[in-house]
């Protein structure tokens, strides 16, 4: 028999297929409400005993499967949906205190069809959920197997928010942001997202120019402020120059100086690397 590993036979277990992201325009029309109580105020799975017990001491090794089962699915969660920002879109949907059957709805689409392999972990998502693995790579031995349903993984996630274990540091500080492009009076969002614009192209740009700037679900916002967000990115001390098109968006010039291109880094690391491989042939 398969294990359950939340009690959820209280929340509609449907889900709908709905293509697209959350970062595409949300439609207007009324959803249907799923059944069940708001996600926020679900049931808590009991946790596995973390620590050592008698039973462990005496070779009882069934809590302590549990414990690194429940560890590998938290370490596996917290990836995210594999999307850019879609951590972000997932932490936003929660505030929304949506249904379990709604969230998972909603996770089902943003994590969408397709998976991942890095030699000890596999992960693949698709309608039915998500399938997990953890692998002794040098025996090739499945160690940790896991299946869970949709509803089950916006209940483990659900857990790590409230947990404050789903985003890292950096992760809250982004998704401060990502908010407040979204809340607040139009001032405050127009400064929000060209703080992001800014930061985004110091960090991507190889040569001073960015324009590769994807506004989801902001986007109508934007076109409705294209002027006054020109003006902000204008007055910052970065921007050496920004021009804007309706087809590509923003297109913006950092001043050198302010750039931290992973990009150049990466290029730069290699070619110090083949440098210093030539002196060793040279030397041989």
């Amino acid at each position: 028999m398969k294990e359950q590993l939340y009690d959820l036979t209280e929340y509609d277990d449907e889900c709908v297929d709905l293509d697209g992201l959350e970062e595409l325009e949300e439609e207007s029309a009324p959803k249907e409400k799923s059944k069940g109580p708001p996600i926020q105020e679900r049931k808590r799975k009991n946790q596995p005993q973390m620590q050592l017990t008698l039973f462990d001491l005496m070779g009882d090794k069934s809590n302590q499967e549990e414990k690194e089962k429940e560890e590998f699915i938290k370490h596996e969660l917290k990836r995210g949906s594999g999307f850019e920002r879609g951590k972000m879109r997932i932490c936003h949907e929660y505030a929304k205190n949506p249904t379990v059957g709604e969230y998972a709805e909603f996770l089902k689409r943003e994590y969408g069809t397709g998976g991942y392999g890095c030699g000890e972990y596999d992960g693949w998502h698709d309608a039915k959920g998500i399938h997990l693995k953890y692998r002794d790579v040098e025996k090739w031995k499945t160690l940790i197997e896991v299946h869970l349903k949709w509803n089950e993984v916006a209940c483990y996630i659900a857990d790590l928010i409230d947990d404050d274990e789903y985003l890292t540091a950096d992760e809250k500080i982004e998704f401060e942001n990502y908010q407040a492009q979204r809340y607040g009076s139009d001032e405050d969002r127009i400064k929000a997202i060209a703080d992001w614009m800014v930061e985004r192209g110091t960090r991507y740009t190889w040569n001073g120019h960015y324009n590769n700037y994807n506004h989801g679900n902001n986007r109508i916002f934007v076109k409705e402020h294209v002027a006054e967000i020109q003006a902000e990115l204008e007055s910052r001390a970065e921007v050496e120059r920004v021009s804007y098109a309706e087809i590509d968006g923003f297109n913006v010039n950092f001043k050198p100086v302010y750039c931290r291109c992973f990009v150049k880094e990466f290029y730069e690391a290699g070619a110090k690397l083949r440098a210093m491989r030539s002196e060793k042939e040279m030397e041989m």
